[in-house]
């Protein structure tokens, strides 16, 4: 009977701690709560700039263990997340309170943004976990923008029938205004006859722009240029050459000696072409000498004739000769590209010119 006793009263005991055990209450769950709204519609292209705090309660009734903020920006293909806030002065508090600053621009959701997710998560001692979200819906999220070329020449002038191609989208003759492009990242091109094409490329777009272009010139066509006394019979690939001067780049061809063709800035009487004179440039320093700026620096800088000897020979292109022509208050490049001397055809002088 006494080993029954003994017996029955270790069981009662094992009961009883079993009993004890179980009753004690496990710690509840951690929470994050905030008072307001849990969400907000944003509209990229109307809303403009979007601040909003949250003013988070975590209680913990284990004590905070940690508490995480993430950012997480969803695309149509691509989530990028950041840690964003990782308070250190909340642990092992119960309750704590925080302000979250919630900030969004356009730019922020430019490039497909659709969703931003403020995501808030709780661990406690115990190691149980709790997670919040405040979601931020993007509408429109990719911005559109206007985009407005201006056309000038190297004059400063103002081109008006040039074609922009600015991505995708080509725009008719003189229309340099594009609506409504999404932001984003661009070619493009301008395009005028005579004009050499101007081009540019990862131009990034990203509100609404003005674009100032200069268009810089092509050469011309060629000018063939007669010896004086010969306007009458002379031609140029069967073309007669009527014409011993020019004043639109102030050069008259005047003599011809052997291999020479003469050259001067003014007519062969002497009267004006509106020309004050030369500057010889080398053909190398010609690519850089595409302003009117430019020209004038050259000039300034060089040594200013009023004639010249041109080497020419029957049927033979010889090696060009650059040279830089004052025009009253404008500047031309000038390109000598062929001198002919002919019994038959005449004595020729070829030029093209810029500017």
């Amino acid at each position: 009977m006494k080993t029954l006793r003994i017996a029955v009263v270790l069981i009662i005991a094992a009961f009883s701690t079993y009993m004890l055990t179980s009753c004690d209450p496990e710690s509840a769950e951690p929470t994050i709560t905030w008072e307001g709204i849990i969400s907000y519609n944003y509209d990229a292209n109307e809303d403009g700039n979007y601040a909003h705090t949250l003013n988070l309660v975590v209680d913990a009734e284990a004590g905070i263990n940690l508490f995480n903020i993430w950012k997480h920006v969803i695309t149509d293909t691509d989530t990028v997340s950041s840690l964003v806030d990782s308070p250190a002065d909340c642990i092992g508090l119960l309750t704590y309170n925080h302000d979250l600053d919630i900030a969004v621009t356009p730019a922020d959701v430019a490039g497909g943004v659709t969703k931003i997710i403020y995501e808030m998560e709780v661990t406690d001692n115990d190691l149980n976990t709790a997670t919040e979200e405040f979601v931020i819906f993007v509408t429109n999220g990719t911005l559109s923008y206007n985009v407005t070329f201006v056309v000038k020449d190297a004059l400063g002038g103002d081109i008006a029938d040039a074609i922009m191609v600015f991505g995708d989208s080509t725009n008719a003759a003189g229309d340099y205004t594009l609506v409504g492009v999404p932001a984003g990242t661009y070619n493009y091109t301008v395009n005028k006859a005579g004009y050499d094409e101007k081009a540019g490329t990862g131009f990034v777009l990203a509100s609404d722009t003005t674009v100032t272009i200069e268009l810089q010139q092509e050469w011309s066509a060629e000018v063939p240029l007669a010896l004086y006394g010969q306007t009458t019979w002379a031609t140029y690939q069967g073309n007669p050459v009527t014409v011993y001067y020019s004043e639109v780049f102030g050069v008259a061809v005047d003599f011809t000696n052997a291999g020479i063709l003469r050259i001067i800035d003014t007519k062969h009487d002497g009267t004006t072409l509106g020309c004050d004179g030369w500057v010889v440039v080398n053909a190398a320093d010609v690519a850089a000498m595409n302003t009117q700026a430019a020209l004038a620096t050259a000039y300034a800088a060089g040594t200013v004739i009023h004639t010249y000897d041109l080497q020419c020979d029957q049927h033979k292109n010889y090696e060009e000769l650059n040279f830089i022509s004052k025009m009253g208050s404008t500047y031309k490049i000038v390109r000598y590209v062929a001198g002919y001397r002919d019994f038959t055809t005449g004595n020729i002088a070829v030029f093209k010119y810029k500017y």
